[in-house]
């Protein structure tokens, strides 16, 4: 997938069907795969800064680095992400999982609370992920997410679900102030 997403001269008009397929590839039981998939993530992400380098060029030339945390409150070294990932993917690889949660998101917070077990589990590692990866892009999907969520946790069929949410919860809430959310909670 990594090679068609790389290679494939109309690899535009296929992205969007294998991309989720392959962050699928982060939370596989293989620690080997998950490596691979990581780099092959990172690789993709550093063609697209070549192929985009002039809508990226502003970000780099001023040197704006922006927060990975609201107000910098939490440090970098004190979050901790789920294996393969060790540091903030590269830019590239976050706009490009950008362009895609969009199509998938109303999808994956529908199965987070689905009564097959299997699905939800699979739903939430895909979540979790996308939520990593696309940082404050996801905080526009807060209202629509934090229903299927909350319900994910409340029913606690799946151990996996209950163990993602809390973290989903937490890397969502790094980029928006708690009085944005306060009235989905209450």
């Amino acid at each position: 997938m990594g090679d068609l997403l790389s290679r494939l001269p109309d690899r535009f008009d296929h992205e969007g069907r294998i991309f989720p397929y392959l962050i699928s590839g982060l939370f596989d039981p293989s620690d080997e795969i998950k490596t691979t998939v990581f780099e092959i993530i990172e690789a993709l992400g550093e063609l697209y800064e070549e192929t985009n380098e002039k809508e990226l060029r502003e970000v780099r030339q001023f040197g704006f680095k922006q927060e990975w945390m609201i107000g910098g409150l939490i440090k970098d070294s004190e979050l901790v992400l789920p294996f393969p990932i060790m540091h903030r993917p590269r830019l590239g690889a976050r706009m490009i999982v950008r362009q895609y949660v969009r199509r998938y998101i109303n999808g994956i917070g529908r199965e987070v609370s689905d009564w097959i077990e299997d699905n939800a589990a699979r739903a939430s590692d895909l979540l979790l992920y996308s939520i990593i990866y696309s940082e404050e892009y996801m905080v526009q999907f807060m209202d629509k997410l934090f229903i299927n969520m909350y319900r994910a946790i409340l029913e606690q069929k799946s151990k996996k679900v209950c163990k993602n949410m809390p973290l989903c919860f937490k890397l969502m809430a790094r980029y928006s102030l708690p009085k944005a959310y306060q009235i989905l909670v209450i």
